[in-house]
C-alpha cells in the first residue's frame, strides 16, 4: 500500500490521527499544549468539518483534561501548565461551540422557511456536486421538477396565507412520499461528502414559486417513474388545509430525466431536458408526469407517463370559494 504524505493528509485526518496517536501514559503538559494548539488552529482555519471529527476533538479534550490532573498531582511545579492547559482546553470548547453556532445559522439560511425543504439558493449551490459525484462514480441519478397547477388562482382567490399553507403541506408531502433524506451535506472539490450516513440518496428542494426540484441518486428509471407517479397521486388524493379551515384540492405537473452522463456534461444539461418535459406535462393537459429522453439522433424526446386514472387540473375562481 503506498503510503500518503503528510501534506497529502487532510486537517481532519490528522486531528483524527492525534487523537488515537494520544498516549495517557506518556502524554506531557508541553505535548498536550502542542496538541491543542494545532488543534485550534485547524477548527478555526477549515470551512468544512465532518462531524465525526467534532466528537474526536471532544474526546482528546476530556483526554488531556484527565491526563493533566494526573501530571499535577505527580509534580506540583506543573501546576502553572495546568493552568495554562486548562485556559487551552477551555478555548479548544468555546471554539467548537462557536463552529456549532456557525453552522446551525448556515443550516437555517438553506432551509426555505415555508416548505421546510431546502431553498433554491442552496439546492443549486449544492446540484453540480451532487451530479458530478454519481458521474464519477458511475451511479444512476435522477431528476424531477414538479410544479403546482394553477397555484395563482389559489393565491388569488384564497389569499397568499392559504398558498403558503399549501406550500407547507407540499413540502411535508413530498418529504414522506419521496423520503427526502436530510440535506446537510458538503460540496468538496471533486463532488459531494455527506456528514450524515453517507452520501443523501434523495435531495428535494423549493426551487422558487410553487415549483420543486428533487434529485433521485442512486435510483434508476423506473425508480424515478414510479416515484413521480406516487407524488402526484398522493397530492391528487390529498385535502390540503387552509388558514380558515377549508380544504382544496390541488394537482401538480412532473417533469421527469434521467442523466445520461455521455450526453449530459452537467447538471445545467440535465435540468433543460426536465424543464423541458415540466413543460409538456403542461400544454399536454396538466396533472400528469412526462419524461424526457435523448434521441439516437441527438433529439430529446418526451414520453407522458401513463396513468391508471387523472383527475382534471383545477383552476380556482372567486367564485368557487367553498369547495
Amino acid at each position: 500500500m503506498v503510503k500518503r504524505s503528510h501534506l497529502e493528509i487532510t486537517p481532519w485526518e490528522r486531528i483524527q490521527q492525534m487523537t488515537e496517536a494520544v498516549d495517557v501514559q506518556e502524554l506531557t503538559a508541553e505535548k498536550a499544549m502542542g496538541i491543542m494548539q494545532e488543534v485550534g488552529k485547524i477548527i478555526l482555519r477549515e470551512p468544512e468539518m465532518p462531524q465525526s471529527m467534532k466528537a474526536a476533538i471532544e474526546l482528546l479534550c476530556a483526554v488531556i483534561r484527565f491526563q493533566t490532573k494526573i501530571i499535577v498531582g505527580q509534580d506540583s511545579k506543573d501546576k502553572e501548565a495546568n493552568v495554562r492547559l486548562e485556559t487551552m482546553a477551555n478555548r479548544l470548547q468555546e471554539a467548537l461551540a462557536m463552529r456549532r453556532e456557525l453552522e446551525m445559522e448556515i443550516e437555517e439560511s438553506m432551509v426555505d422557511p415555508v416548505s421546510k425543504l431546502m431553498n433554491q439558493q442552496a439546492f443549486r449551490r449544492y446540484a453540480d456536486g451532487f451530479f458530478n459525484y454519481h458521474k464519477e462514480n458511475a451511479k444512476p441519478l435522477n431528476f424531477l421538477l414538479v410544479d403546482i397547477d394553477f397555484f395563482k388562482s389559489i393565491n388569488d382567490t384564497f389569499g397568499h396565507d392559504a398558498g403558503d399553507a399549501v406550500l407547507k403541506q407540499m413540502g411535508e408531502l413530498m418529504a414522506t412520499t419521496l423520503r427526502i433524506s436530510d440535506f446537510t451535506f458538503q460540496t468538496t472539490r471533486n463532488g459531494i461528502s455527506a456528514e450524515k450516513g453517507g452520501v443523501p440518496k434523495t435531495v428535494g428542494a423549493r426551487d422558487g414559486g410553487e415549483e420543486f426540484a428533487v434529485m433521485l441518486g442512486e435510483t434508476n428509471l423506473d425508480g424515478a417513474k414510479k416515484a413521480a407517479e406516487r407524488l402526484r397521486t398522493e397530492v391528487e388524493k390529498t385535502d390540503f388545509i387552509l388558514p380558515d379551515g377549508k380544504t382544496i384540492n390541488i394537482t401538480i405537473c412532473v417533469g421527469v430525466a434521467e442523466a445520461d452522463f455521455s450526453k449530459d456534461e452537467n447538471f445545467g444539461a440535465l435540468r433543460k431536458r426536465t424543464d423541458l418535459a415540466l413543460y409538456e406535462s403542461k400544454t399536454g393537459g396538466r396533472n400528469l408526469s412526462t419524461l424526457s429522453s435523448h434521441g439516437e439522433s441527438g433529439e430529446i424526446n418526451f414520453e407522458p407517463i401513463k396513468a391508471d386514472s387523472r383527475k382534471t387540473a383545477r383552476r380556482y375562481e372567486k367564485s368557487s370559494e367553498t369547495i
